[in-house]
């Protein structure tokens, strides 16, 4: 559940801002009651908090995939030249 939680709270941030996101608005994103969806985070900057980390390691982590394209390129090219 907080994995969802927090799959539709940051789409909600990046859709419409955080300032303008509710607690109402990610339950009902959810399918589920208010009441249901308070006890799972305690508070709303805590939500933030996780949202913020996912995003912030976004750029680590297609970095690492870029490079890792970038060395399989190169290997590639390598090896192409040593056959020619």
């Amino acid at each position: 559940m907080k994995n969802n939680i927090l799959n539709i709270s940051s789409q909600l941030f990046l859709e419409i801002g955080f300032k303008n996101v509710t607690m109402d608005d990610i339950a009902e994103k959810m399918g589920i009651s208010k009441k249901q969806f308070i006890p799972t985070l305690k508070i709303n900057m805590n939500l933030l908090k996780k949202v913020l980390n996912s995003f912030l390691k976004m750029p680590v982590m297609i970095s690492n995939e870029l490079k890792n394209q970038q060395d399989t390129l190169l290997k590639s090219y390598i090896v192409l030249s040593l056959k020619f």
